[in-house]
């Protein structure tokens, strides 16, 4: 395979600011999609956009060289409009959507004035009387604050339907508290809705259990394997895909 294949991975979180100083975040650091692009460097030049610039910086000294391109970014809005950019400028034999990106953003903080059982309704449903907090900071005085979180629209279904992306699509999904045969129903329900070749799916018990592993689905099925193996089993299946595309998808020109 021509070393002109280009790749790019995703990795890491995203931080949505909660006001000036705070943020919320998730407990993901990129580590995952970090292996992958150290796995795909032999075979091509990788893009890595990440939010784990330490590890990116130690990643590019032990194996980059020209090969690899670092870029970063913090919130879901930066995530965003770098992917814009680079899906309109690079034309990518595959894409590795690995980072844990925000499935809410902060729209808003509130004191709590109030919150009783709410008349009629299911025990713990409650009735609150809020009012807004403004400025820069929220105050630590305040007794009980909320949040109000906004749903964000799913990056890695962009992809297909906005980016208009050919190559090679790799999406990664977490659940927990159910079965792993629940998990691997509702993977392929979900790398279906994104019209993702290749799904790896975890549990959170899974992710940081004692003998951590993932499923990998596609469509012929799900293989649960180690997770220490992931990534170099997740780049020989993509590679194997991407024999089988046209030569221009191939070299991603």
């Amino acid at each position: 395979m021509s070393s002109a294949v280009n790749f790019l991975v995703v990795a890491g979180n995203t931080y949505e600011p909660m006001d000036k100083v705070r943020h919320w975040s998730n407990i993901f650091t990129g580590k995952t999609g970090h292996d992958i692009a150290a796995a795909l460097l032999p075979v091509g030049t990788v893009t890595l956009l990440t939010s784990n610039e330490p590890m990116a910086k130690s990643l590019h000294e032990t194996n980059g060289g020209e090969r690899l391109t670092i870029k970063t970014f913090r919130s879901y809005n930066d995530l965003d409009l770098a992917l814009t950019s680079q899906m309109a400028s690079t034309n990518y034999a595959a894409v590795f959507m690995v980072a844990a990106v925000s499935d809410y953003s902060p729209a808003g903080a509130y004191r709590i004035i109030s919150a009783e059982p709410a008349s009629g309704q299911p025990a713990g449903n409650e009735v609150w009387v809020v009012e807004p907090v403004r400025g820069d900071k929220v105050a630590g005085s305040l007794g009980q604050v909320a949040f109000r979180g906004r749903q964000t629209p799913k990056l890695v279904d962009k992809f297909r339907r906005e980016w208009r992306f050919q190559g090679v699509l790799v999406k990664f999904k977490l659940e927990a508290g159910i079965t792993e045969q629940q998990l691997v129903a509702i993977a392929e329900q979900s790398r279906r809705h994104s019209g993702a070749d290749i799904l790896v799916a975890n549990l959170l018990e899974m992710v940081q259990g004692p003998a951590p592993a993932a499923y990998i689905l596609d469509d012929l099925g799900a293989t649960r394997v180690d997770r220490s193996e992931l990534a170099q089993r997740l780049v020989r299946q993509v590679l194997l895909r991407i024999q089988e595309q046209p030569p221009a998808l191939q070299a991603g020109h």
